[in-house]
């Protein structure tokens, strides 16, 4: 496999996933966005707006929107630091909580039967290869030189 046949494979991915995470999304009654919000929030418990910005790679205007829309809907819930009045925490409302364990729920049976097939050491190496990419490529945008963050093409 060269790099072209490589880059290929992954729009091939990353369209697959994207229809994947807007079905999904939809299903769950949030969008993709609003999908990567909640969970990201789940994982930490509490996490600051800057904080979430930064673990999304988003700006934190986008991530602002996204949160007042959650809040309206009481999936999220918005606080001022007593610490830092400046800073805002945000956390998962009880129902935004169960709204998560459904996302969960959902992606978890597609995937398990994506993989229901293949052996332990298959579906590891595709994990560790995986973990490999995603960082690496992490990795480029924090030193600014990722080709596709920087108007190269990709």
């Amino acid at each position: 496999m060269d790099i072209r046949d490589f880059r290929k494979s992954l729009r091939k991915l990353e369209r697959l996933i994207g229809e994947d995470l807007k079905r999904d999304a939809r299903c769950c009654g949030v969008t993709s966005l609003q999908c990567h919000v909640l969970l990201e929030i789940a994982e930490t418990n509490e996490i600051k707006l800057k904080d979430l910005a930064k673990r999304l790679d988003l700006d934190k205007g986008n991530v602002s929107r996204t949160i007042d829309t959650l809040v309206e809907t009481n999936l999220i819930y918005r606080k001022t630091n007593p610490d830092r009045r400046r800073e805002v925490i945000i956390g998962l409302t009880p129902p935004g909580a169960k709204k998560t364990v459904s996302i969960h729920s959902l992606c978890d049976r597609l995937y398990q039967e994506l993989f229901r097939d293949w052996p332990e050491l298959k579906k590891k190496q595709a994990f560790d290869g995986l973990q490999l990419i995603v960082e690496a490529l992490q990795e480029m945008t924090r030193k600014g030189n990722c080709p596709v963050g920087s108007g190269g093409k990709s």
